[in-house]
């Protein structure tokens, strides 16, 4: 797999880097690379076309975009059998005598509807406005696409789920709930229900798939990708599965795709846990109280209450015992638990503001009204600082609950479909606890995020995903960047993509939030220029905005990626039955 509008219930600059180019120079294929297996081409290649009918798009959102759909095979190696649709967005290039061509866009997730990201604004640079058709592809099982809907209706979606009104179990009691939901989802998607014909089908590889057939449709000789969080594993699958048939591929906020599958030996650990974005939560949230100690009170209010990681652990424990009522809008309060909090703070890293300061902010309030010993006064105020984080000073009107939301079946069926998994959903208990051990509840919930995928109640298996290896040599180089503090996907992995990949070329930022290109302009700069040319250093250091600047100091307010929340904030939905935003 950000940041803030239902919980519990229910993703300056140290180097200035040279000006854009005006051509569309691209760097010629290297000799001797890699080409596309006979086996995959035959797949994609006898595909016919699709032909793009594009229209203004009519949907909540999706104002100012052109919109299509198209029909690809429900199974690539049966390309004349049953169909899926998918749903595809467009904003046309400025410059069309300049332009270069198409640039396909994925926000990861594994469930993230894409068809919005076109409209993220001056997220994106200029040049690439101005040379790029910006294409947002919701796919396969998600979003605008045919869905995959594991349940008949919303009431059996929410029964699967009752009981289930934690984070994360600490209880027995608890523990069986969690375990129940967990085979039930699994049992659902792989049933009798809309979920059994998309939800065998939703691997990686045949996202993959459906790329190269939109590549096609847009009419690109080779295709330009951006994708981020998640959408780094789906751009790792196309350059293993296609790589003479890119231009241009920027992963930002990267998983390593043989951790996200379980390689090397790793398919007994969770998902998320192999893939180090629970260590990498939790070593974020660790160097954010370290620099809010070391920038003193006047910068970080926080350092009032004593050292911020021990004031943090006091109010967990005192939530632990006696959860803080926060009353939001005219319905029932929130009932912030030691767990939520927890996971509350993590999700404010993701740094949508491009302040992660906030979570000490918050940390401070919820310490306050954990506090037994805070008068009237102080608990008002730090009640209203806690119902501002928890609605991030929108709208304190909750949301339709009736409407059926299948993010978190279409995020676990990607999972479960990508990657090795244990047998029983009673395996996942020992490294849960082992996570707890030495990530707090973060490390727990992290843990139990795939625990749906057990083998033996979800049996469905792509017998199509991708098993081969992603050190193919492209076309054209592969541009990889990480985040020193990104709280979900480490910057070893980036590290590590980019001494994979024969023409990987990695730039490291040193800075906060989830992913880096909408926070950091040297990032931004590097990025922009790669698309546009077709090349950058084998590696760049950045380095972007930090946390606590002296009084006076300018803000940055960059334009950030608009992450979903890690959960939701509002008691309306159990929290297993919301997908964890991971992109």
């Amino acid at each position: 797999m950000s940041v803030r509008t239902q919980v519990v219930a229910g993703a300056l600059c140290a180097a200035v880097v040279a000006a854009l180019g005006a051509g569309p120079a691209v760097a010629a294929p290297a000799a001797g690379g890699d080409r596309t297996s006979a086996r995959e081409a035959r797949r994609v290649d006898r595909v016919a076309t699709p032909v793009l009918r594009w229209r203004a798009c009519d949907e909540p959102g999706l104002a100012g975009l052109e919109c299509a759909s198209m029909a690809v095979p429900l199974d690539y190696d049966a390309p004349a059998g049953p169909t899926t649709t998918l749903a595809v967005s467009r904003l046309r290039a400025t410059d069309q005598a300049g332009r270069i061509g198409s640039l396909v866009l994925n926000n990861g997730g594994p469930g993230g509807a894409a068809r919005s990201m076109p409209l993220w604004g001056e997220y994106f640079g200029a040049q690439v406005r101005r040379r790029f058709d910006l294409v947002g592809l919701d796919p396969r099982g998600i979003g605008g696409s045919d869905q995959v809907r594991c349940f008949a209706s919303t009431a059996a979606q929410q029964e699967a789920a009752r009981g289930v009104d934690f984070v994360v179990p600490q209880r027995r009691a608890q523990y069986r709930a969690a375990a129940a939901y967990a085979a039930a989802l699994g049992r659902a998607c792989t049933g009798t229900t809309s979920g059994r014909a998309v939800g065998a089908a939703m691997s990686s590889a045949q996202v993959a798939r459906d790329i190269e057939v939109l590549r096609r449709a847009l009419g690109d000789p080779k295709l330009n990708y951006f994708g981020l969080s998640y959408g780094s594993v789906l751009g790792q699958h196309y350059a293993a599965m296609f790589p003479d048939r890119l231009r241009a591929l920027v992963v930002d906020g990267v998983l390593d795709a043989r951790d996200w599958r379980g390689d090397r030996g790793r398919g007994g650990l969770p998902t998320f846990v192999r893939t180090g974005s629970a260590a990498a939560m939790v070593a974020a949230l660790d160097a954010l109280f370290d620099r809010c100690r070391a920038a003193g009170p006047a910068a970080c209010p926080l350092v009032a209450r004593g050292n911020p990681a021990a004031v943090y652990a006091a109010a967990g424990a005192r939530l632990h015992r006696r959860p803080a009522a926060v009353p939001i809008g005219g319905g029932a309060p929130f009932l912030l638990t030691d767990d939520a909090f927890a996971l509350l703070a993590g999700d404010g890293l993701y740094g949508a503001r491009g302040e992660v300061d906030l979570v000490a902010t918050f940390v401070r309030d919820v310490s306050v009204l954990a506090d037994p010993a805070s008068d009237a006064a102080a608990r008002a105020a730090a009640q209203a600082g806690v119902r501002g984080y928890l609605t991030g000073g929108g709208s304190e009107a909750a949301p339709a609950a009736d409407e059926y939301d299948n993010g978190r079946e279409a995020q676990m069926t990607v999972v479960c479909l990508d990657g090795r998994h244990a047998g029983d959903v009673r395996e996942w208990w020992g490294p849960f606890a082992e996570a707890g051990r030495t990530g707090g509840h973060i490390g727990r919930f992290w843990a139990s995020v795939d625990q749906p995928c057990a083998t033996g109640t979800w049996p469905a298996r792509d017998e199509d995903r991708y098993t081969g290896g992603f050190d193919r040599h492209t076309a054209a180089p592969v541009l990889v960047v990480g985040n020193r503090w990104d709280p979900v996907t480490p910057l070893a992995a980036a590290r590590a993509v980019a001494r994979l990949l024969p023409r990987g070329r990695l730039v490291a930022s040193e800075s906060w939030g989830h992913t880096a290109y909408g926070w950091v302009p040297c990032v931004a700069g590097v990025v922009d220029r790669y698309l546009v040319e077709g090349d950058a250093p084998r590696e760049t250091a950045c380095r972007g905005r930090q946390p606590f600047p002296p009084a006076g100091a300018a803000r940055q307010a960059p334009a950030a990626p608009r992450w979903a929340p890690l959960l939701p904030r509002w008691p309306a939905a159990a929290p297993a039955a919301v997908a964890p935003r991971h992109s």
